[in-house]
């Protein structure tokens, strides 16, 4: 989870909200060593799309930390700044990312895990 957040906030900054787009890859970062290291399990599935949609989360969260500018910012106001920024950033075409960082991460988990 934590590579996929990394690696979605970090990349290039939006051009035209083009990077929503790439909400499958978290999802495929985290879902395919699941359904690879966790077998069969029943569970692995759900907690496959909710670490991709938390990943996604992560990911946009870096994204606006890279944003925030302040001057001498305590950890309080660099998280508040970030938190703010994020919440103002949001438009309902981010629950369809949500969505499919959620069903992907459950889909590819589940597929991975039936190939083992």
């Amino acid at each position: 989870m934590l590579l996929g957040g990394l690696a979605y906030g970090c990349a290039p900054l939006r051009a035209a909200d083009s990077l929503g787009w790439l909400a499958i890859a978290p999802a495929g970062l985290v879902a395919l060593p699941l359904g690879r290291l966790g077998g069969r399990n029943r569970l692995l599935p759900p907690l496959g799309a909710l670490l991709a949609a938390g990943a996604l989360l992560l990911g946009q969260l870096i994204e606006h930390l890279r944003r925030v500018q302040t001057d001498g910012p305590t950890p309080h106001d660099l998280l508040h700044d970030t938190l703010a920024a994020w919440r103002t950033d949001l438009r309902p075409l981010d629950a369809a990312f949500y969505a499919i960082a959620l069903i992907g991460g459950f889909l590819l988990t589940r597929r991975t895990a039936n190939q083992n």
